[in-house]
């Protein structure tokens, strides 16, 4: 079973990824006093934007982000594990080996169940989780469990996330109701989309899908 979900997650186009993304603002300064911090709290959000920038295609900032996160990990603080479950898919899915395709997407899913199992509340934690696994090949079994995750997301996005991400929240919703044949509801999740980022990619989408 694991080489045919290797198999079939190197098939994957869509990214197994967040979208969350990094603020231009300020971000060079940002950056500069991460990079100088020796704090746990300092070290973790530097890890995190690094994790960023390698979804973007950066492999050196996915690199230097894994000891960070490794090393946090450990203690069990969710959003270490969080990110470095994301991490190990972004792995997973660049790797050219299957057998290390399906090892790798096996334990990002594990460490994403931790951190949603200690901060089962966590808005953005539990949107790591949805939107990481939505794209895995069905033989993992995560389709239920990540739309769940986003229809959970999705009413609380807009308080506790960037408009844009919660756009992403309410629109991926809007997919898996369009898919689980419930059409209103993909509707009204479509509308809160292009509401919330009418300008922005998640809200282009929505509104490709309304009628």
């Amino acid at each position: 079973m694991l080489v045919v979900a290797a198999v079939l997650l190197a098939t994957v186009t869509e990214p197994v990824l967040p979208d969350v993304p990094v603020s231009e603002d300020g971000e060079r300064e940002v950056r500069a006093r991460l990079e100088r911090a020796e704090d746990a709290a300092s070290r973790l959000e530097l890890a995190r934007l690094l994790v960023l920038e390698g979804i973007d295609g950066d492999e050196a900032a996915l690199r230097r982000a894994l000891p960070l996160l490794e090393a946090a990990a450990p203690a069990g603080e969710p959003r270490a594990l969080a990110y470095l479950g994301v991490a190990r898919l972004l792995e997973a899915k660049r790797s050219r080996w299957f057998w290390e395709k399906g090892s790798k997407a096996r334990e990002g899913v594990g460490l994403l169940d931790r951190a949603v199992g200690l901060a089962p509340e966590d808005v953005e934690i539990r949107f790591l989780r949805g939107r990481s696994t939505l794209p895995l090949p069905r033989v993992f079994g995560r389709r239920d469990l990540a739309a769940a995750d986003l229809a959970w997301v999705a009413p609380r996005g807009e308080a506790a996330l960037p408009r844009d991400v919660a756009a992403a929240a309410w629109f991926y919703d809007g997919v898996c109701r369009e898919e689980d044949g419930e059409p209103e509801a993909a509707r009204r999740s479509f509308e809160q989309a292009l509401r919330l980022d009418p300008g922005g990619a998640h809200g282009r989408a929505a509104a490709r899908r309304l009628p």
